[in-house]
């Protein structure tokens, strides 16, 4: 651990420790900030395109699951698309589901996908960031269509692992970034295999 994130857990954990009222190292709460981004992918073969999806996914991420789907006999005329899903609803955990909040226990959903990679990346979790991945990889008619979800998880509060992180933040940033470079570097593979990848769409939380 570096000598700026010391330092910055110092100060921070003598803050707290002056602090009677509020402030934001007292409070626990969780944070979850969702993405899913939509591309097109022309150029190159759908086996080429899952292989590089899959290898680059599972180069920057701790855990990860693969599957991969029969082609259909004839291909969709349109392409599918990412659904975020409660796993409980119409269950007899959905009670308990509700009371943990909707949002928190959504997962994605990749109907009638060829390709499915969900992963997860929890080399920060000591420090309360956590990331959740799935990509999804469509053959059409139209091409290949790719999907890619984040869901990215901060948990503030009072734990050693949680101050340190918070502490740090102002000078070595989260861990999201690493969302960022891990989709980045699926689109520069691709584009460096000969594809042609365009952006469609992009919604966050």
């Amino acid at each position: 651990m570096t000598s700026k994130l010391w330092a910055a857990t110092a100060i921070a954990l003598t803050t707290t420790a002056c602090s009677t009222t509020g402030g934001s190292y007292l409070t626990n709460s969780t944070e979850i900030t969702k993405t899913i981004i939509d591309y097109e992918i022309s150029g190159i073969s759908y086996a080429m395109a899952a292989d590089i999806i899959a290898n680059e996914t599972r180069a920057s991420v701790t855990q990860v699951s693969v599957q991969r789907n029969i082609e259909p006999d004839v291909l969709p005329t349109d392409p599918g698309r990412i659904e975020l899903v409660n796993p409980f609803a119409d269950t007899h955990l959905s009670g308990f589901a509700s009371l943990a909040g909707a949002q928190a226990i959504e997962v994605a959903n990749c109907p009638d996908a060829r390709l499915v990679v969900t992963a997860s990346n929890d080399s920060w979790a000591r420090y309360g960031e956590t990331a959740q991945y799935t990509n999804c990889l469509w053959h059409y008619e139209g091409g290949l269509h790719f999907a890619s979800y984040s869901a990215f998880t901060v948990q503030r509060g009072m734990s050693m692992g949680q101050l340190v992180r918070q502490a740090a933040e102002p000078v070595l940033g989260d861990s999201e970034r690493l969302i960022v470079e891990s989709r980045q570097r699926i689109i520069s593979a691709l584009t460096a295999a000969g594809a042609t990848v365009q952006e469609t769409r992009r919604r966050s939380s």
